[in-house]
């Protein structure tokens, strides 16, 4: 793996990186420099060119100096040997008869990483210009319009990089910043969308490339992901993921107290009858639980052998309010009550309008089942709570999501040894079927129980909760299952990074599948307030 030297704006600090991408390089420089969060790019220390493609990285020569500064900031060189070195290359003198001129030319006479030719085809897209001056969000078939005239524009160039894809990007966004934003059926913005305009594009791009530069490229990337299928997925070297959507990941030491005070205090709460005082004591301990939680190597048992209160949802929700500084379980309960219906009508009518096709009938087949056994299940137990139930495996299947990476069912007598031990928490129920108002509930992790939830509702939260809590990155196969529940249900909606772990760094920060729900969802609740209010009407 490429050894790299990198520092910041100044020469000094310096440190070496390991990392065979430039999304590796970042994370790892960030953390190493204690960088605050944000977008940054890579640049040759010597000459200021920016280091866009994995490609170009693997080219560079052992231990290269590179500079990682902020997007956004321009590179000025620095001062060597009493002389300022700045991006512009000097030619040598050139002789013209008996005249010497020293002619200059700047390395920024075109913008960052773009071609002097390379223009936005504003009249390939003329027909969506008013959408994109009407300052709201373009709507799916205007958005693919202008995907795929500027893609079409840079294949005719014959130009397939991403900073080509990038500088047109950022000048349409840039221009129209209020057409790209995504937000959620309440009108919470989600995403600036400059990510997502950038994956579609760069998509657009590479599918449209020719064969043959596919497969040069190709060879090169399937190395790339053999090696990324051998990283540690360990929590405590991947703390930029472990703190996505945290406002309390790794807080201050309380002022006035060391160590010793908290692991005093640990002691007591290990002992403490009293509810009140527990709570009280677990609120002044949150630093230790961070440290312990965010350093250990070995099972998270051991930490919750630690701090056993943490199985208690009431002390686990208080610590995860803390965390990610809001209410969860208000949160939560409000939008299961005044949206869990309507998302259950959603895949229902979806299911009924939907054509079925070669490439759907097996999602549209689950789906249906589900409605069904809801539909059923509402009967018999004289509870909407089925309904419910059924809507959360249907945000599974049409995402295309693995129900088995989340959630279990297995008979009552099935003992805690027989249940499959995944690194990973998971949604475990033991009953006659989804819908047994007898049914336990489990949240499993490293095969032991770790949260023992009350009701079907209480365990979707606090298995979601449980990765943030306990620092874990989402499982491959439920990925968008879960930041649909993050997005949508919880309101946590940074405007960069995601916790879909380091094999995913270079896609969009909005994942496409759980973008397009939240994007269908919230025209289906429109239509449905626009025919409510007509009936009401008439």
């Amino acid at each position: 793996m490429p050894l790299f030297t990198v520092t910041g704006r100044e020469p000094f600090p310096k440190v070496l990186v390991s990392k065979n991408s430039i999304e590796g390089v970042i994370g790892a420089s960030i953390q190493k420099l204690k960088l605050p969060p944000g977008n940054y790019k890579l640049l040759l220390e010597k000459n200021g060119a920016i280091i866009d493609e994995d490609e170009l990285l693997s080219a560079l020569q052992p231990e290269s100096e590179l500079v990682i500064l902020p997007l956004d900031e321009d590179w000025q060189g620095r001062e060597k040997g009493g002389e300022f070195q700045s991006p512009i290359a000097v030619t040598p003198n050139i002789s013209i008869g008996t005249r010497t001129l020293s002619v200059e030319k700047s390395s920024r006479s075109t913008p960052r990483g773009r071609s002097s030719d390379l223009a936005v085809p504003w009249t390939s897209f003329e027909n969506v210009q008013g959408e994109l001056e009407s300052g709201s969000p373009l709507q799916p078939r205007s958005f693919r319009i202008i995907v795929h005239s500027l893609a079409n524009y840079l294949v005719a160039k014959k130009d397939f990089t991403r900073t080509s894809c990038n500088s047109l990007v950022r000048e349409v966004h840039g221009k129209h910043p209020e057409a790209f934003a995504i937000k959620d059926a309440d009108g919470v913005l989600l995403s600036n969308g400059l990510s997502s305009f950038l994956a579609s594009l760069y998509e657009r791009v590479n599918l449209l490339k020719p064969p043959e530069l596919k497969n040069r490229k190709g060879a090169k990337r399937q190395l790339i992901d053999d090696e990324d299928d051998n990283l540690s997925w360990d929590h405590n070297v991947n703390p930029k993921y472990d703190s996505y959507g945290c406002v309390a990941w790794q807080p201050p030491l309380p002022e006035g107290e060391t160590r010793k005070d908290q692991e005093s205090k640990r002691a007591r709460a290990l002992v403490e009858e009293s509810s009140v005082v527990l709570v009280d004591l677990m609120g002044k301990t949150y630093w230790l639980q961070r440290m312990d939680l965010n350093s250990r190597k070995g099972d998270l048992v051991d930490v919750l052998i630690l701090w056993p209160a943490l199985k208690d949802s009431t002390h686990f929700l208080m610590h995860c309010s803390t965390l990610l500084g809001k209410d969860c379980n208000g949160i939560w309960y409000d939008t299961l009550r005044s949206q869990g219906h309507i998302l259950f009508k959603y895949f229902d009518d979806y299911c009924s309008i939907t054509k079925s096709t070669p490439h759907n009938q097996e999602q549209l087949r689950k789906l249906k089942d589900f409605s069904e056994q809801g539909h059923t299940a509402v009967s018999e137990v004289r509870s909407k709570q089925p309904l419910i139930t059924s809507m959360f495996m249907m945000i599974m299947i049409y995402l295309l999501d693995k129900i088995d990476s989340i959630f279990c069912l297995v008979d009552v007598d099935t003992p805690e040894e027989n249940v499959p031990a995944t690194d990973r928490p998971l949604l475990l129920v033991k009953g006659r079927s989804m819908f047994d108002e007898g049914a336990q509930y489990f949240i499993m992790c490293e095969g032991k129980t770790i949260l023992q939830p009350t009701s079907m509702n209480e365990a979707f939260m606090l298995h979601f909760l449980s990765f943030f809590a306990f620092n874990y990155n989402y499982p491959d196969d439920g990925r968008k299952y879960m930041e649909f529940i993050q997005r949508h249900f919880f309101k946590i909606n940074p405007m960069e990074g995601h916790k879909r772990g380091p094999k995913a760094a270079r896609t969009s920060i909005l994942d496409p599948s759980v973008k397009k729900l939240m994007t269908n969802f919230s025209n289906f609740k429109t239509r449905l307030a626009r025919d409510l209010s007509a009936d009401i009407l008439f």
